[in-house]
C-alpha cells in the first residue's frame, strides 16, 4: 500500500448538462391537452376551469371526485360526465346534484353539446369539449351549437340507448372501488 486512494471514475458530463457542468437535465412528461373543460360561470368559483383529461369524470363537492367544486350548494357527488361513442353525456348521481342542462330539468342521461350550460347546486358550468379539432374555431373557442343542433344531439344520444351507458357506469364504479 503506497497510501494512495482509489480514484473515482470521471463524472458523466451528460448528467451535468454537458461539458463544463451546469444543471442536470430533467425529463418532463409531455403536456396532454384536456378532452373537455368545464368553466364555472358564477359564484365564488367564477372563472375557474375544471379540466377533464379522461373520457369520464365525477363532479361534486367531495375530494374523491375527479372534478371538485368546493361550494356548499353542490352535492358530495353530483354528476358524472362521460364521453360515449363520440357523444358527451351527463347524468345526475344524487338528488339535489345536477338540476338542469340548457334550461331543461335533468333526467336520466343528458347529452352535452359545445356551449351547453349545466347547473350543479347553485353553480353554472359551461361545457367546452376539446376532443375534436373541428369543435374549435380559429380563435380557440368552441363553436356554440344552435338549438336545432342540440335537439339532433339529444335524438342521436337517445338512439344509442341506455345499455352502453349503464355498462360504462359499472366499469367506472368497479374502477373507483378498486382504488
Amino acid at each position: 500500500m503506497n497510501g494512495s486512494r482509489p480514484q473515482s471514475p470521471p463524472p458523466d458530463e451528460s448528467q451535468n448538462g454537458g461539458p463544463g457542468g451546469g444543471h442536470p437535465r430533467i425529463n418532463l412528461p409531455a403536456y396532454t391537452p384536456p378532452l373537455a373543460v368545464l368553466l364555472v360561470r358564477n359564484g365564488a368559483l367564477a372563472g375557474q376551469r375544471l379540466l377533464m383529461h379522461k373520457p369520464f369524470a365525477s363532479v361534486g363537492r367531495a375530494r374523491h371526485n375527479d372534478l371538485e367544486l368546493a361550494d356548499a350548494s353542490v352535492a358530495e357527488t353530483a354528476a358524472l360526465v362521460v364521453l360515449r361513442e363520440g357523444v358527451w353525456m351527463v347524468t345526475a348521481m344524487s338528488s339535489g346534484g345536477l338540476s338542469s342542462v340548457d334550461g331543461e330539468a335533468a333526467k336520466g342521461d343528458m347529452p352535452l353539446a359545445p356551449g351547453s350550460t349545466m347547473v350543479v347546486g347553485d353553480v353554472r358550468l359551461l361545457f367546452d369539449p376539446r376532443d375534436r379539432p373541428e369543435s374549435r374555431n380559429g380563435a380557440g373557442q368552441s363553436e356554440r351549437v344552435a338549438g336545432s343542433g342540440r335537439r339532433a344531439v339529444r335524438r342521436f344520444a337517445s338512439v344509442l340507448g341506455k345499455l352502453a351507458f349503464a355498462g360504462a357506469l359499472l366499469l367506472i364504479e368497479a374502477a373507483v372501488t378498486d382504488r
